[in-house]
């Protein structure tokens, strides 16, 4: 009947909210816990919290002219403000993952081309020392055609490691 579906619809809406704030405080947890240094995050949860403090008051006082859907504007306005504080937070991440890989392509690339010329010294060195032991040179070829194998799977970690 038309009332139990009005009942259907309330649990879901309940069970919907009781899953959004069952997500909402381990997922703020980890937020504070990565981007708030553990020295103030205090200070700065108390400040952040003067604004919602303030709306919530404001709501409350003013319920009788702003109503129920002027309530619900307020609230979605805030939720909107918020979606567009999460997106800026995102590319910031983004961006800062980017800079990361930068940095660590660059630093396995000079560590490739230190190992490259170090491999050449000990080539030319072998050279001078016995260029009739051909064998110890294939050897020592092949051994640094191990050490190639495991730089270029390191950088292919690196960049799968960040998705590029």
């Amino acid at each position: 009947s038309m009332q139990d579906d009005g009942l259907y619809v309330l649990v879901l809406g309940m069970f919907s909210y009781e899953a959004c704030v069952g997500m909402y405080f381990p997922m703020m947890g980890t937020m504070r816990s990565r981007y708030l240094p553990t020295s103030h995050r205090s200070v700065i949860m108390s400040i952040y919290g003067v604004p919602l403090s303030v709306l919530v008051v404001s709501v409350f006082l003013y319920i009788g002219r702003l109503g129920a859907t002027g309530a619900f504007a307020v609230a979605t306005v805030a939720l909107v403000t918020v979606v567009l504080c999460m997106v800026a937070l995102q590319q910031i991440r983004s961006r800062e993952a980017r800079e990361h890989i930068k940095m660590a392509v660059g630093t396995v690339k000079a560590r490739m081309e230190i190992v490259n010329s170090l491999k050449e010294a000990v080539k030319a060195q072998k050279l001078q020392e016995n260029s009739d032991d051909a064998f110890s040179m294939q050897v020592d070829d092949k051994l640094m055609h191990k050490d190639d194998i495991w730089l270029e799977g390191r950088r292919s970690s690196i960049l799968g490691q960040y998705q590029l």
